[in-house]
């Protein structure tokens, strides 16, 4: 199945772009100490954004593949489901950014494993370089908060 989704430079700028809240929240997580649990919830809200949007990328890339199969659509919402599943359980900022992490792993599982012929190659990479990246900020954030 070929994707007719082409690759530009502005995917991957604005790929890193959507790191630096994650870096700006772990300096603010250093420099200031007494809200420390205020910024571990703006990454757990964040964090659930970046799900959401990983999903919703779905949508978009089933709009624009052609001879799509309906796998990618409803996959499409499963994120964005369990982010607003796991706010009602309203669990820890701890175990519910563990949870979003787990998730978003499982989901770049899921993207290799059962959706590489719906997704460009270059797509993929990218996905596993920010996923990485988000996956290592998120869990120093962690482990700065735990500190205090």
């Amino acid at each position: 199945m070929k994707s007719i989704i082409k690759k530009s430079k502005y995917h991957e700028y604005l790929g890193f772009l959507a790191i630096l809240p994650f870096l700006i929240i772990t300096l603010l997580c250093l420099l200031n100490k007494e809200n420390h649990l205020k910024y571990l919830n703006i990454t757990v809200f964040y964090l659930s954004i970046i799900l959401s949007f990983i999903g919703a990328s779905y949508w978009g890339i089933s709009l624009n593949t052609k001879n799509m199969k309906n796998k990618p659509v409803i996959f499409s919402v499963i994120p964005a489901i369990l982010v607003v599943f796991f706010y009602v359980l309203e669990i820890s900022a701890f175990l519910n950014l563990i949870l979003c992490v787990f998730l978003m792993n499982i989901i770049l599982l899921f993207e290799k494993y059962f959706f590489l012929a719906f997704i460009p190659k270059w797509y993929f990479k990218l996905r596993v370089t920010l996923n990485k990246l988000v996956t290592a900020i998120v869990f120093v954030i962690i482990l700065i908060t735990i500190s205090y």
